[in-house]
């Protein structure tokens, strides 16, 4: 009696895992989104980890992408990886890259008005204030600050430091050779790289520690040498919703909706999702995050 009872438990787990599998699978490939052939290319069928004799179907609806494994660069999945596509605000990990990289962090900004001027998503500065590039740096990878970026760009010209013209030396010396920008911001359709080169720019980004804690954080307060303080909240909703812990968003109508995003899969194997060219808002954040999902699920080294 006891060995059936024992039996009919193991059998209701069976069930109930096969159960919860299902509908990741279907959640990760619905059919609905199968069929919608405007965004869908042939399906790409995938290993997730090394170790995982599973393969799946990805569908991702987006023009360019990329998961990897950045402990070992494993690419999980990828589509039109070296394709370039204009980035957006993407740009700003460069922009906010190379000022950890070359200027004094306790340096002040002042904010011009033609800065506030600016169209797009904003710090809410003010004409005159005086910030320091630290805090701008936050402001331009949290709320993706233009007004910020224009701000830099402007004054750090006057001091003899062309911010676009260094952003693409640092391209040059990370070897992104399909990398290019017009601007410290993401207006420019002119400013553009590929789903790989982003990758790589990534990693470069994340072993500066202040720009990794940074680009973690959905919310943070700045306040400026002159005294008003700016809340700021992060454009990256996956990090509160989905556990991801960075890295940036972007959007313009020619790039449609971008993203670079960070995950311990598992608490463990940081991976990077590369969106770019998504058709809404909506998709750049589900695809990344029902595909981490779906690895955390059958990441098993």
């Amino acid at each position: 009696m006891n060995s059936l009872i024992v039996f009919l438990i193991m059998l209701t787990g069976i069930i109930g895992w096969q159960s919860a599998n299902e509908r990741l699978e279907a959640k990760f490939n619905p059919p609905e989104i199968k069929q919608n052939s405007n965004f869908l290319e042939p399906n790409f069928i995938i290993k997730t980890f090394p170790l995982l004799d599973k393969s799946v179907k990805y569908n991702f609806r987006t023009k360019s992408g990329l998961v990897v494994d950045a402990n070992n660069d494993l690419i999980i999945w990828e589509k039109e990886k070296n394709e370039v596509r204009p980035i957006a605000s993407i740009t700003k990990m460069m922009t906010t890259l190379v000022l950890a990289k070359n200027r004094d962090l306790d340096e002040v900004i002042t904010i011009p008005e033609s800065a506030v001027k600016v169209e797009g998503s904003s710090g809410g500065f003010y004409a005159g204030e005086k910030v320091t590039i630290k805090d701008l740096i936050i402001a331009l990878l949290i709320p993706s600050a233009n007004d910020g970026a224009e701000a830099l760009r402007l004054d750090l010209k006057k001091k003899g430091f062309d911010l676009v013209a260094e952003m693409n030396k640092e391209a040059q010396k990370l070897g992104l050779e399909k990398t290019y920008f017009e601007d410290p911001i993401g207006l420019s359709e002119k400013n553009v790289s590929t789903a790989w080169e982003l990758y790589l720019l990534s990693k470069e980004f994340l072993k500066n520690n202040f720009l990794k804690q940074t680009v973690s954080m959905p919310t943070a307060e700045i306040c400026t040498k002159s005294g008003s303080c700016h809340s700021l909240i992060s454009t990256n909703r996956l990090l509160t919703d989905a556990g991801f812990s960075g890295i940036k968003t972007g959007y313009t109508n020619k790039a449609g909706n971008c993203l670079v995003g960070l995950k311990d899969i598992n608490k463990k194997f940081p991976t990077i999702f590369v969106i770019l060219g998504a058709p809404d808002g909506h998709t750049r954040f589900d695809d990344p995050d029902v595909a981490s999902q779906y690895l955390e699920w059958y990441g098993l080294y």
